[in-house]
């Protein structure tokens, strides 16, 4: 059949090329992976079989694996997409509210099955009034899927939960003290709204918690500096809407006043 496809372990049947496995076929590591893998971009309920498996493993052991990845992989990107694949197939374990890392709590707080359950707003709670874990969550959480013009999905979510802007001053801290990002200036946005419930009026002076928000938002230069003006619109727009003025040095003066 010639050098170059008997290399490539291709032979012809009734016409037809097709590749020969490889002796042994695929390791049963590299299995589990594929399998971990391709259970957390599909659904889990189809009790479907990855691709050349021939459907050998039930939906059930699907879960197990994607429960695993959800607990032991590398990345916090790789535990939280399986923690919502495990969401959308039938539920998030409650053991995930106790997770070692707070922003997997989040991921598990925020879960549909959840949502309802009285430990999650405990795991909010802790996760987002605690400078520390505010900081660690919301740095990893910057690793998942964003998109432009839409803020950080955990971020969002602990703001609708955390009603107090006091409660969440750790977070937003750590949020305006963060270089520029893709979701900085949504994020931005949706803290501004929570700390000022009504716009300021001429005159007015924030209070404690507003000062200390604006005074780090005014010392992240990345906000600032060689910002272009078409990027920059979305926390010129955002200030404005909270009766705050867009530029550094008007916004300087209210909050030293």
């Amino acid at each position: 059949m010639g050098y170059r496809n008997a290399r490539l372990g291709i032979r012809r049947r009734n016409g037809v090329q097709e590749r020969r496995s490889r002796p042994g076929g695929p390791s049963p590591a590299m299995l589990v992976r594929w399998r971990s893998t391709y259970a957390c971009r599909g659904d889990l309920r189809s009790g479907g079989a990855m691709p050349g498996t021939h459907g050998f493993e039930p939906a059930r052991r699907d879960r197990r694996l994607v429960e695993d990845r959800a607990r032991d992989a590398a990345t916090f990107h790789e535990r939280a997409e399986a923690l919502e694949a495990l969401d959308r197939s039938g539920g998030v374990s409650r053991s995930f509210l106790f997770d070692r890392h707070p922003g997997i709590q989040l991921v598990a707080a925020f879960s549909s099955s959840l949502a309802h359950d009285p430990d999650s707003s405990s795991a909010v709670w802790d996760a987002v009034t605690d400078p520390e874990r505010a900081a660690a969550w919301y740095s990893d959480s910057l690793t998942l899927p964003a998109t432009i013009g839409w803020p950080n999905h955990l971020l969002h979510q602990a703001v609708l939960r955390i009603t107090n802007f006091a409660d969440l001053l750790p977070t937003a801290v750590v949020v305006a003290a963060t270089s520029l990002h893709p979701t900085t200036y949504k994020d931005l946005e949706v803290l501004l709204e929570r700390a000022f419930p009504e716009a300021l009026s001429p005159g007015d002076s924030p209070n404690n918690e507003q000062r200390i928000f604006l005074r780090v938002l005014l010392d992240n230069s990345s906000l600032w500096e060689s910002v272009p003006p078409r990027a920059s619109r979305g926390l010129d727009i955002s200030l404005a809407l909270v009766g705050l003025p867009p530029d550094h040095s008007s916004l300087s003066v209210i909050v030293s006043s």
